[in-house]
């Protein structure tokens, strides 16, 4: 994985095979950055994949205060710029988005916003379903908060909810590059209204599209990806439960079979893998 100079104050990353067969964007997660996803990087550029990354702004060593999101939906707007920056460097390669958790919320705002070519979407645990154990009133209470004081710390993350391998948890406690506070009130309040406002479009969601999910996840809600399979309209659509998996799959003790899992269906969708629909 090496640097990747791009016309944005952003920090950005590669692993580009001599021949790639298709290019592909990951989305990584809140309050974390990108080498904590190097392995599926190089796993990708093996595979002969064209793979890319970037710490999202106010993550890793991007611009921004730490772990704070004023607006998802400029995260949104970074996404679509680096795709097609990927676009510029791959012309004519297929290209495919995969998201975690709140990647992942990301990955489909951005198919709502434009979904034009793009070949696919891997969804890893994707944060599609949040507030939905807040009622009206605690809802109202907490975006009456986020307005009010957007940077407040309120949330603490369940770090031992990320994976069943405590060497994992380990590392993520003691890594300078992810954010170890709270979450705060605004970044919160963005990550439920930009959930919310993805159920309205996924009738005119038709893109390829993988989703796997650990059926213990209490960081995301499973049933969340359960109901974004069911309601989208794919022609092509898998989704699949981990059993016990937890929250970061990639990295959980059945990893290595998620991986392939993802490796799978890519190859699949770009003819150099049989087909299993």
């Amino acid at each position: 994985m090496e640097p990747w100079k791009i016309a944005l104050p952003l920090a950005a990353y590669r692993c580009v095979p001599e021949h790639p067969k298709a290019a592909v964007l990951l989305l990584h997660g809140i309050g974390e950055h990108s080498g904590r996803h190097e392995d599926w990087m190089r796993r990708l550029c093996a595979a002969g994949y064209a793979a890319y990354i970037y710490d999202h702004r106010g993550h890793g060593h991007s611009s921004g205060t730490q772990g704070f999101v004023e607006r998802l939906e400029d995260l949104v707007d970074d996404s679509l710029e680096m795709r097609a920056a990927v676009f510029r460097e791959h012309p004519g390669l297929p290209l495919f988005l995969t998201g975690n958790s709140m990647g992942g919320l990301i990955a489909a705002r951005s198919v709502v916003r434009d979904p034009r070519g793009l070949s696919g979407v891997i969804l890893l645990g994707p944060a599609l379903l949040m507030g939905e154990n807040l009622s009206p009133l605690a809802k109202r209470a907490a975006h009456l908060i986020a307005r009010v004081l957007p940077r407040l710390p309120l949330v603490t993350l369940e770090t031992a909810a990320l994976s069943r391998r405590s060497e994992v948890v380990q590392a993520y406690r003691q890594d300078p590059l992810v954010y170890h506070g709270r979450v705060r009130a605004g970044t919160a309040a963005q990550l439920v209204l930009a959930a919310e406002s993805l159920w309205a479009h996924t009738e005119k969601w038709t893109l390829p599209t993988l989703i796997l999910h650990g059926t213990d996840d209490r960081i995301t809600f499973p049933d969340g990806s359960r109901r974004f399979y069911a309601q989208i309209a794919s022609a092509d659509k898998t989704f699949e439960e981990v059993p016990g998996g937890y929250h970061e799959l990639f990295n959980d003790l059945e990893g290595e079979r998620s991986m392939q899992r993802a490796l799978t269906w890519l190859d699949e969708r770009t003819g150099t893998g049989p087909l299993d629909r």
